[in-house]
């Protein structure tokens, strides 16, 4: 496996890694992923601009991200309706 210098800065490694073939710094020819379905998906959806920012208003309001809030939100309903 080919060793990576240490470079004086962040020019001369961009140049550097630039001119590298990068298969010469792994030890296999080959490399395997495994996905489980436990790996979190990320659904995109549909907001009016309205929806938007009351969504960011009440996250803010509590500290969290928009994303994190919508989250939890899905996840309540979610136990709710299997719950039933």
């Amino acid at each position: 496996m080919k060793e990576i210098p240490v470079f004086d800065t962040i020019e001369k490694e961009s140049d550097w890694w630039d001119e590298q073939d990068l298969t010469a710094f792994f030890e296999e020819d080959e490399i395997s992923l495994e996905l489980s379905d436990a790996v979190s998906r990320v659904v995109p959806i549909n907001l009016s601009p309205e929806a938007a920012i009351q969504i960011r208003r009440l996250a803010q309001q509590r500290g969290i991200g928009s994303y994190r809030l919508m989250q939890s939100w899905i996840i309540e309903r979610l136990e709710q309706e299997t719950a039933s």
